[in-house]
């Protein structure tokens, strides 16, 4: 997995791995985060990093498990502020968070069934940029869609 540095566009190498305690303090002193994530932590939240290029936590999201459903939903999904909009320093942030939900959704065996309900101005870039299609007030990508984005922002790892 790999993000993209806007000034350079050098391949910055990523990784994914569970939000700890000492994670949650570190959030919470930060000011590149609008949410208080400490309210997410009776889910599973998932942290985004890229050790080579800061120490700095990059993006959150976190996951709810609907097995009646057979669906994973990202219940929140956060990319620090330095790395949103046109000046953005780091490219793929959100992609590899949706990314991760899918593969979530694949693990589950739910067919890569993962939905969002996301704010109003962002509904036309989550159909456009990641393939999500409405249901009602939520949006969601599965099977083919959540392959594709797992393809491009997961690479290495494997679609069951």
């Amino acid at each position: 997995m790999y993000l993209i540095e806007k000034a350079t566009e050098r391949r910055i190498a990523a990784e994914l791995s569970i939000v700890n305690e000492r994670d949650y303090q570190k959030i919470e002193r930060a000011s590149t985060f609008g949410f208080d994530w400490r309210q997410e932590s009776v889910y599973e939240v998932w942290k985004l990093v890229a050790p080579e290029w800061s120490n700095d936590i990059l993006g959150l999201i976190s996951l709810i498990d609907y097995p009646e459903e057979l669906r994973v939903h990202g219940n929140l999904i956060e990319v620090a502020t330095p790395h949103v909009g046109k000046s953005k320093q780091l490219d793929r942030i959100a992609g590899c968070l949706i990314a991760k939900g899918c593969i979530e959704s694949f693990r589950r065996r739910y067919f890569g069934f993962f939905s969002v309900i996301p704010k109003t101005l962002l509904i036309d870039h989550y159909q456009d940029l990641y393939g999500f299609r409405q249901f009602g007030r939520q949006l969601a990508v599965q099977l083919d869609e959540s392959k594709t984005l797992v393809k491009e922002y997961l690479p290495n790892e494997k679609i069951f």
